[in-house]
């Protein structure tokens, strides 16, 4: 075999030599019951095929203008064209992780098929960006309504209130809808979204005692948490609708099945979640108030106020400021998570949490909106030019 022969396939002879290393492994846990390392080996898998179809789907796209996201849009932060698609890389390896691991659990299949259904919508919106909000509404009820009905994921429980089917159907069907459109929504800075979603994964995790609800988080997680990476590293990659839509089903249907749980207070899922839920809620109160349609695209979210009014100007990177302000949020939202986490029977207080979240989140959205940062790192530089030339 001649070297240039080898230099030419060294991507085929790589893909090969890996698919070996994942048979014999997969061999010898199986031939020796290794089941205590059996899970470690599964989520090893899922995060390194995320990463292996993130970097072909970052170069294939760095050539091709298919999936690029628009500088046109209003709310858009970036300054590069930049690929949309990184959803399908972790979709990609959650499916055939499911497909190899999990293909006699039932339950895991019908999550995953109807995961898919979410998924393939949002990447139409990727490939078309023309899809009307309220028919994308539509067609996402429908993957929806599919799995609370097969995996009896319907929130019939909210401590303070009984709810009765069908009232507790549509109920969870506008809840997980609404979900899905939270994650969407925060989708506007480097590993916002997907950082959002890996602290919502980790602590329903840990929370679970089903094995359903165990596996189903670990490999959303560890998909999610390749993409994350990539994206905040570097943001040459997006999630785009379908990355947003897959990240928000699973985690709001997961967030259900949680719910209905025995050893979790059903508010645990929801303060988990809340800086989402709030922020979508908050977004439609604030487009009410100014005569705005709830759908209209804005640069007025918390996460864009940070770091249009804040972040942009203490560092100078736009790449490092974007992605700056995520981590700042994220660590701020770990904190609180963690509290809820260990507060996850105690229904009172999550309650209370919740309340004073929104009331936090309130008073620091006002704050950052009449902050003039702007006007005085104006004015600094105006009395550092001034002291320039007077010398």
């Amino acid at each position: 075999m001649s070297a240039k022969f080898i230099y030419k396939s060294r991507k085929i002879l790589a893909l090969a030599g890996l698919s070996t290393l994942f048979y014999l492994g997969w061999f010898f846990i199986k031939e020796f019951e290794l089941e205590n390392i059996k899970n470690v080996y599964i989520y090893g898998i899922t995060f390194l095929l995320s990463s292996f179809f993130l970097i072909l789907i970052i170069g294939y796209s760095s050539k091709e203008e298919i999936f690029k996201d628009t500088l046109e849009k209003s709310h858009a932060i970036h300054k590069k064209h930049t690929p949309r698609i990184g959803g399908l890389g972790i979709f990609l390896s959650i499916f055939i992780v499911s497909l190899l691991f999990f293909y006699q659990q039932k339950d895991i299949l019908f999550f995953i098929a109807a995961a898919t259904i979410v998924f393939i919508i949002g990447l139409f919106e990727d490939y078309t960006q023309e899809l009307p909000p309220i028919l994308r509404l539509i067609m996402l009820s429908i993957p929806v309504m599919y799995i609370l009905v097969v995996l009896n994921g319907i929130i019939y429980d909210l401590y303070y209130v009984q709810l009765y089917f069908p009232i507790a159907l549509i109920f969870t069907i506008f809840a997980v809808i609404g979900f899905i459109n939270a994650i969407n929504i925060i989708d506007g800075l480097n590993g916002l979204s997907s950082g959002v979603s890996l602290i919502g994964f980790l602590f329903i995790y840990a929370a679970a005692q089903n094995p359903t609800i165990e596996n189903l988080s670990a490999i959303f997680f560890f998909a999610t948490l390749a993409f994350f990476i990539i994206n905040i590293t570097t943001g040459k990659i997006f999630l785009g609708d379908g990355g947003s839509y897959l990240l928000g089903f699973s985690l709001g249907e997961l967030a259900v099945l949680l719910s209905n749980e025995p050893y979790t207070s059903a508010w645990y899922p929801f303060a988990l979640l809340i800086y989402p839920v709030w922020e979508v809620l908050f977004s439609i109160i604030r487009r009410k108030k100014q005569g705005k349609g709830i759908m209209q695209a804005d640069k007025l979210h918390l996460h864009t106020l940070l770091y249009h009014r804040v972040f942009k100007y203490l560092i100078k990177n736009p790449v490092k400021a974007n992605s700056f302000t995520s981590l700042t949020i994220l660590s701020v939202i770990f904190v609180f998570d963690l509290f809820v986490y260990l507060e996850r029977d105690n229904t009172y207080i999550l309650t209370a949490y919740t309340l004073i979240f929104i009331l936090l989140y309130t008073s620091v959205y006002k704050t950052i909106l009449n902050l003039k940062l702007g006007k005085i790192f104006s004015k600094n530089r105006k009395k550092t030019y001034i002291k320039a030339v007077g010398r």
